[in-house]
């Protein structure tokens, strides 16, 4: 029966509403009912604001759900699709018989609120989902002398404040350029090897509360030394590195030739 249910669904999803008036036609006509009224009893079924097709509701009905069913479809519930359940248990009384409804998925007096849940889980899957994917985008940083590909986030600000710095762009400008990035620089005096670094500037980043490990490059390629001093640069980078990226290119001298674009 769920399957049956779910391959319906599938099915219906991919109509238009001129199919299924032609399709509810036929059925009405196979039953020797009349079918000129088939396109307003649709109409009258569809919400007011809904587009035929795109969101499918399932109605399971049956006199009794194994476990594995309802489990199922509150799962599935939970990642988006709209299914009911509702147990049927007929009645016979002085020849009649009578059918008491019970839909008990979803809970009665409850389903706004269930509805509302969902499409709030639903929002925030989207939005982790697209955080993700920002987080492993890709870019190209294009400069007069070479261009790079493939960067992640952390590479591209790292190269922009690198061409800055080369650039004669002071460390105190690019600090005040991203203000949002407190600690952005740590540093030393000389030109120091990154163990070096680690040996004089580790204590007293310890205690200043900074962990050098996770928040700074540690590696020797990423040291950057400017006017007698090194420098290592936060690498924690998320959703505001295009904005830090763009204001650091613009302390860059005129005609700098610096650009970047999201790789596709």
């Amino acid at each position: 029966m769920e399957l049956q249910a779910l391959r319906y669904a599938a099915m219906v999803s991919t109509m238009t509403l001129a199919q299924a008036i032609v399709t509810y036609k036929t059925y009405l006509i196979s039953r020797g009912m009349p079918d000129d009224g088939a396109e307003q009893k649709i109409a009258d079924f569809l919400e007011s604001d809904a587009k035929f097709g795109e969101s499918v509701r399932i109605v399971l009905a049956a006199s009794t759900f194994h476990k594995e069913i309802t489990s199922t479809v509150l799962w599935l519930n939970d990642r988006g699709l709209n299914i009911s359940c509702a147990r049927l248990t007929p009645y016979s009384n002085n020849g009649k018989v009578f059918l008491d409804v019970d839909r008990f998925i979803p809970l009665p007096g409850a389903e706004e609120y269930q509805i509302a849940v969902r499409n709030k889980v639903a929002v925030e899957r989207i939005a982790e989902s697209e955080r993700i994917a920002r987080n492993l985008a890709k870019y190209s940083l294009h400069t007069s002398f070479k261009d790079f590909d493939s960067l992640s986030k952390r590479d591209l600000i790292f190269n922009v404040v690198k061409i800055a710095l080369e650039l004669n762009v002071g460390v105190q400008q690019i600090q005040e350029a991203i203000p949002w990035k407190s600690d952005l620089f740590v540093s030393a005096k000389g030109s120091l090897s990154i163990d070096e670094f680690f040996r004089q500037v580790g204590p007293r980043a310890m205690a200043a509360g900074l962990n050098l490990e996770r928040l700074y490059f540690k590696d020797q390629k990423r040291l950057l030394e400017c006017d007698g001093m090194t420098y290592l640069m936060r690498r924690d980078w998320g959703p505001k590195t295009e904005q830090a990226v763009q204001s650091v290119i613009k302390l860059l001298p005129e005609g700098h030739g610096v650009t970047y674009s999201l790789q596709e």
